[in-house]
């Protein structure tokens, strides 16, 4: 019925789709002969039009001319979905911006936080510093953004949409969706002393986990092959992560309910090319971005848990659970 009511309004709820595409100042300047400096370091961008699309498609990178392709293509499984989802925000939202980056050769290093436009991961293949796809909104303007690297993923469809989910969910007065919430491309709080938001992970309230929550969903409506390998990871024997800077780690119920040990030690020295200190174990790549936590004398410690041992009230503070609720009831 859901899905079916979306169907119904999609023309009337219809929103813009707007594309700029950032890259080198030189770059710009020789395939493009103009455009703007941009809000992301050492880029310049462009509005994609019809004058010059013909230009973006030849001399920009091929993953990310694909998505646009799908985008603008009415009539493609891809843009279809997208569609559906412009109904959420109920016309408050109407126009998505695209920000699609060129980060072959990776973002501008050492930027500080503030003046960062795209959300940043670091890869360990290349050293460098890529665009990891993200959105926001602001006033009746949706804000998606993501680079070449993550483009290439076979799921990517899947993440668009789950990055326009995003885009249709109404922020509070401070353009955040969580009352914990701070900063602009890292929730400080809400994800804890690590910058990420991993799908076993225990956040700081259920807010954020049930956004990330629809997101995917949208994407497994959009996707079988991705809801069947999400749906697979709910009936493994995951376990909950919890780090030490996150908010539930000062509740004692949760931080001393049973558990084993990820990682635990002196928080390491910053690497080249990072930004901030990170531990790695277990396939886990645990960014420390708190502001609290200074390399060669804080200490860092993750824990695991598994659900039986989670006290019932914080069971939803797991995106994990509230996709598997979503996905029940969709079905």
């Amino acid at each position: 019925m859901l899905l079916l009511s979306m169907l119904l309004c999609e023309a009337l709820y219809s929103q813009t789709l707007t594309f700029y595409y950032f890259d080198k100042p030189a770059v710009i300047s020789a395939n493009f002969n103009t455009g703007q400096v941009s809000e992301e370091p050492g880029f310049d961008k462009v509005l994609i039009t019809a004058a010059n699309v013909a230009t973006f498609k030849r001399s920009s990178p091929p993953n990310l001319v694909a998505v646009y392709t799908k985008l603008n293509n009415t009539a493609s499984p891809l843009r279809k979905s997208a569609d559906r989802l412009t109904t959420i925000s109920n016309t408050i939202i109407t126009n998505i911006n695209f920000n699609l980056v060129n980060d072959n050769t990776g973002l501008t290093a050492n930027v500080a936080e503030a003046n960062q436009f795209f959300c940043r991961s670091y890869d360990a293949s290349t050293a460098l510093q890529v665009a990891w796809p993200c959105a926001t909104n602001s006033g009746s303007d949706g804000s998606v953004r993501f680079g070449e690297n993550a483009a290439g993923r076979n799921d990517f469809e899947s993440v668009v949409i789950h990055e326009i989910s995003h885009t249709q969910t109404l922020s509070d007065a401070q353009g955040f969706n969580s009352r914990y919430d701070k900063g602009t491309n890292y929730v400080r709080i809400a994800y804890g002393g690590d910058a990420g938001h991993y799908i076993n992970e225990l956040q700081a309230d259920q807010q954020l986990p049930m956004d990330e929550a629809f997101g995917n969903f949208w994407g497994g409506v959009h996707d079988p092959v991705w809801r069947t390998a999400t749906i697979a990871k709910f009936t493994s024997n995951r376990e909950y992560l919890l780090g030490s800077h996150s908010l539930l780690s000062g509740t004692a119920d949760m931080w001393t309910a049973p558990h084993s040990v990820l990682v635990s030690g002196v928080v390491p020295a910053i690497q080249p090319g990072q930004a901030f200190p990170f531990f790695s174990a277990n396939g886990y790549t645990l960014t420390l971005i708190s502001d609290n936590l200074t390399t060669g004398g804080s200490r860092y410690e993750a824990r695991m848990y598994r659900f039986c041992d989670i006290p019932g009230k914080y069971v939803f503070n797991s995106e994990m659970l509230t996709e598997l609720y979503l996905h029940l009831f969709h079905k």
